[in-house]
C-alpha cells in the first residue's frame, strides 16, 4: 500500500518592518496573561540567535539599532528548506493562545507591526532565517540602517499540541519559580568554533525533560551576570 505524502501549503505571508534596539527584538504572544516573563524582562545577554521562553521568542540581530525587514509565513505543514543563502538559521516552538504575535523592542511594542497566525490555541514550530548581518553590523556603527538585515520566520503546527504544561517548576537561574516550557529551547545552526565558545567544559545539569540545560544566575534586576551552559549540538 502506497503512502501519500501531503505537500506543504503556504497559507499566508506578511512583510513587516521590525525596529531593533540593543541588538534584539521579540516575537511575543499578544495576550500577556500567557507570557509569564514579558519582554524585555529576563532578556539574555548571550549571543544565541534565538532564545525561547514560554509565550515569546527573543531574536538577536547583528546590528545595535536599525530597522529590519521580517517576512512571516504560515504553512500547513513543515515547509521545504530554503535555497537562498542565509547567514544563520534557528528552530524552536511557540504556543499562541490568540493566534496573534506582537513585535516588541526594549522600548515597548511596535504598534504598527504584528503577526497574524490565523488560528488560536496552537503550538507552532518556528524556523527563523536571517541575512545581511555582516553588512548591518558595520553600518549600525555609522548610522541607523533601514532594510539591510532581513528575516524570514516560518510557522507551522507542531506535532505536540496544547499549551505549555505550567504545572511544574524547576531551578532555572533568573527565572527560578516561573513556568517555562520544556520544549522551546532553540537549536540554531552553529559552527565548530561557535560550539567551542558556547559550550565550554563544565558541569551541565538537565531540566525535567532529561535533556534541557539549567540556567544559573540571579533574580531579574540583580546586577550579576547570568551564565548558560548547553550540551554540544551536532554540526549541520
Amino acid at each position: 500500500m502506497s503512502v501519500r505524502h501531503e505537500m506543504p501549503h503556504l497559507k499566508s505571508e506578511q512583510i513587516v518592518e521590525v525596529r531593533v534596539e540593543f541588538r534584539h527584538f521579540c516575537l511575543q504572544e499578544a495576550d500577556e496573561d500567557f507570557v509569564p516573563v514579558e519582554y524585555p524582562d529576563g532578556r539574555d545577554a548571550d549571543d544565541a540567535f534565538l532564545t525561547p521562553y514560554e509565550g515569546r521568542v527573543d531574536v538577536r540581530s547583528a546590528g545595535h539599532t536599525h530597522t529590519a525587514t521580517l517576512t512571516a509565513q504560515v504553512w500547513q505543514h513543515e515547509p521545504p528548506a530554503e535555497h537562498e543563502q542565509w547567514d544563520v538559521q534557528g528552530d524552536t516552538e511557540l504556543y499562541s493562545e490568540t493566534g496573534h504575535l506582537s513585535l516588541l523592542t526594549c522600548g515597548g511594542p511596535m504598534l504598527d507591526s504584528s503577526i497574524d497566525l490565523g488560528t488560536p490555541r496552537v503550538r507552532w514550530r518556528v524556523r527563523v532565517y536571517s541575512a545581511g548581518r555582516e553588512e548591518v553590523a558595520w553600518l549600525a556603527t555609522q548610522c541607523v540602517p533601514e532594510g539591510v538585515e532581513r528575516y524570514l520566520a516560518q510557522f507551522w503546527p507542531a506535532a505536540r499540541q496544547g499549551a505549555c504544561p505550567g504545572t511544574s517548576t524547576w531551578r532555572c537561574g533568573a527565572y527560578r519559580g516561573r513556568r517555562l516550557c520544556p520544549a522551546v529551547y532553540a537549536t540554531p545552526r552553529r559552527t565548530a568554533a561557535t560550539n567551542t565558545r558556547h559550550w565550554a567544559a563544565g558541569n551541565t545539569s538537565t531540566g525535567p525533560s532529561g535533556h534541557l540545560p539549567s540556567r544559573t544566575g540571579t533574580a531579574p534586576g540583580t546586577p550579576s551576570a547570568t551564565s548558560m551552559q548547553f550540551p554540544p549540538l551536532p554540526l549541520l
